[in-house]
């Protein structure tokens, strides 16, 4: 396979963010009934959408999935 240093160069793709309402219903279930007083790192997961076609901005989606609890 042939690298040029075109391939190597880290580029950056602004994208919009939404937050469903559901995603803050949940994150007071979790801390409520499960983290209680510990203020420890909760990973969350999201949808990501890259632009297609070229020219719209890539979007980012949180819900009440999030928490996989």
């Amino acid at each position: 396979m042939l690298h040029t240093e075109s391939s190597n160069i880290l580029q950056y793709s602004p994208f919009n963010s939404s937050v469903d309402p559901s995603f803050w219903h949940k994150l007071s279930q979790v801390k409520l009934d499960i983290d209680k007083l510990e203020e420890k790192v909760r990973s969350i997961w999201g949808y990501y959408s890259n632009a297609i076609p070229p020219g719209l901005t890539s979007f980012l989606h949180v819900d009440c999935s999030a928490y996989n609890t």
